[in-house]
């Protein structure tokens, strides 16, 4: 099911008899360039699940792009856009806790890329989701989730014999002895 796709050669084309995402409309999902629509459907399945947990409407800056477009955008190779499975909603007016749950919500929900966009003046503009298959993050970091800015654990070190460690505490022991 992963790879695929829903593809509408323009939004205004009909759309597919069945539409299984009330939420979203194709011209919200096709290019800014040729109006074309190409999503990979998993990852309009968990945007539609996303939405539906959210409970509050969501505004897409941009789905779908063409190649045209995105090239002429300044977007990098590596976008996900073009692919068809990555969203970009706008955060405008949002209060932190509000960013917080819904960063929280779209990793739950399978997204795995976060990038975090904000104004010249400061303000946080939108957060991109994607559903890549793998851990990926840019921008700032206001908009990755907690899964992505835990430190990693230290690696664990070689088990020594007991008569080691408590030679080793002994002596560390003994150190603070003299210094009293």
């Amino acid at each position: 099911m992963a790879n695929k796709m829903l593809i509408m050669a323009h939004y205004k084309n009909q759309r597919p008899i069945s539409w299984p995402w009330p939420n979203f409309s194709p011209a919200e999902l096709a290019s800014n360039g040729n109006g074309a629509v190409q999503i990979q459907i998993q990852a309009l399945d968990r945007l539609q699940a996303l939405r539906t947990e959210w409970n509050r409407s969501l505004t897409i800056n941009s789905a779908y792009r063409d190649p045209v477009y995105n090239l002429k955008i300044g977007s990098t190779n590596g976008s996900q856009h073009p692919k068809g499975t990555a969203f970009d909603v706008s955060v405008r007016g949002w209060t932190f806790e509000n960013i917080y749950l819904f960063k929280e919500m779209a990793y739950k929900h399978g997204f795995r890329g976060f990038g975090g966009y904000e104004q010249k003046n400061g303000e946080r503009n939108f957060i991109h989701i994607d559903n890549r298959g793998s851990r990926a993050k840019w921008g700032k970091d206001w908009a990755w989730p907690n899964a992505y800015l835990w430190v990693e654990p230290a690696p664990k070190l070689p088990a020594l014999p007991e008569s080691r460690w408590k030679l080793l505490f002994c002596t560390i022991a003994d150190i603070f002895k003299k210094r009293s």
